[in-house]
């Protein structure tokens, strides 16, 4: 090798150590740099330590509250739902609550999670309080009420509860313990739904069941201050809610909100005489109710109705089909005013309502969407309260045949007409004067010989 070689080679090792050296130092430079400033930063987090904690804690707590505290098992052999609660660590759960239940029918074996909540839900006519929904469609809620109030509860929905399945796929509990579920169990809640089998135990008891009263609509458990349950004491006449509404025309459930105990205990409230109302006519009414207790005491209530008209007309019509016809495809046969007022007159012709008073009114397409064939018309009843109902009729237009001079012709009085349908009479109308007998016979022997 040739001095000139030896010395490039000499250089490029020499450059090689210089290079490794600057990076050791380097390095133990910033192993320094980060040393000190991982003390730093822990002193400075002494220093702010409340505030640094606090934020820590925070963030923990958050997850945590994000999390599933529960459970939920429905055992359908036992009618029971089952209420786990996690350990902190999340490892195990452990029987924490079990609650009568009434489970649907077509509730099917598989795992869920809460999703909706919803304090008063109808259902198929059915209202219901404390609604958590699981799956697609599937609800825990409060046995069935026969309308939006407290005072209203299906006895026979209640007191079924734990024994009898209910219809669906819903899982029915007493209002207290709905409620319980409402207000607990968050949403993403895990639901398991199991079969059951014979064998199966409950690791927490049932609480003891109170059956409803027969004359107060409340639910026994309903943890609403208003409950006359949470009030009552012996020899005692207490009411729930503040007003009692009554649709108008209907008869009134007197003793729904009302509780009588006598000084014994015992429940004497269908006993109790009170002053009956008239619900033709809406507005505010007040019901006095009085028991007379055996120590001769006389317990009085005096308790608010209101009349109200929430429910829609009743609309029929005495066909469900209409035919109509035309003289051309031709747009001035087809798309004319006149033909929309026509189809409107015949339709509204047949049409009646069970509230007198309600206006009736037809609705139809357009002119211009006038067509040889099938369409929908609505008929809407509106009674003097505002309340709406609705029937739908098919007309279906035709071409008249050649020749033909068939055209529909509007009733010189219509609403006359239309009430002879509805089978309604004019109380305002004044009796026709009797024909002479000869005059009568006559006619209808002109129409049997025309027959």
């Amino acid at each position: 090798m040739s001095v000139k070689h030896k010395l490039q080679n000499k250089k490029l090792k020499n450059a090689l150590i210089m290079i490794i050296e600057i990076l050791i130092v380097s390095g133990i430079i910033f192993g320094v740099l980060m040393y000190f400033q991982g003390k730093v930063n822990k002193e400075a987090e002494k220093a702010g330590g409340l505030s640094g904690k606090g934020i820590e804690n925070e963030t923990k707590k958050a997850d945590v509250e994000g999390l599933d505290d529960y459970y939920i098992q429905i055992n359908k052999k036992l009618n029971a739902l089952i209420v786990y609660r996690y350990s902190k660590d999340r490892n195990t759960k452990t029987a924490y609550k079990s609650f009568r239940c009434s489970v649907g029918r077509d509730l099917k074996k598989g795992k869920y999670k809460t999703s909706k909540t919803y304090s008063w839900l109808d259902i198929n006519g059915s209202w219901h309080k404390n609604n958590t929904m699981f799956g697609d469609s599937s609800w825990i809620q409060s046995a069935g009420y026969n309308n939006k109030y407290n005072y209203t509860l299906n006895k026979s929905s209640y007191n079924a509860i734990g024994k009898k399945k209910s219809y669906g796929a819903c899982v029915l509990l007493s209002a207290g313990d709905s409620d319980w579920i409402y207000e607990n169990c968050k949403t993403g809640t895990e639901v398991s739904v199991v079969n059951g089998q014979k064998g199966d135990k409950l690791q927490v008891p049932f609480e003891e069941f109170t059956k409803a009263q027969k004359y107060c609509g409340w639910d026994p458990t309903d943890t609403e201050s208003d409950n006359p349950y949470m009030k009552i004491k012996n020899g005692e006449l207490v009411s729930g809610s503040g007003t009692v509404y009554v649709e108008r025309g209907y008869k009134p459930n007197y003793l729904g909100n009302i509780l009588l105990y006598d000084e014994n205990g015992k429940n004497k409230t269908g006993l109790v005489k009170y002053n009956k109302i008239n619900t033709d006519e809406t507005g505010d009414i007040k019901v006095t109710f009085k028991y007379k207790l055996s120590s001769k005491k006389t317990l009085k209530l005096t308790q608010k109705f209101k009349v109200i008209d929430t429910i829609p007309p009743k609309v029929s019509c005495s066909k469900d089909s209409f035919v109509y016809e035309v003289a051309s495809k031709d747009k001035k046969d087809m798309n004319s005013e006149s033909n929309i007022t026509d189809i409107t007159n015949m339709v509204k012709a047949c049409a009646s309502t069970n509230e007198s008073g309600s206006k009736i009114t037809v609705y139809t397409v357009n002119k211009d969407e006038l067509d040889e064939g099938e369409f929908p018309v609505v008929i809407k009843a509106q009674d003097l309260a505002g309340n709406v109902g609705s029937y739908q009729v098919m007309v279906k237009i035709v071409l008249r045949d050649s020749g033909s001079n068939k055209k529909y012709t509007p009733p010189k009085d219509l609403e006359k007409v239309r009430k002879q349908k509805a089978g309604l009479e004019e109380t305002t109308k004044k009796p026709e004067k009797k024909k002479k007998k000869e005059k009568t016979t006559k006619a209808v022997s002109q129409d049997e010989t025309e027959e």
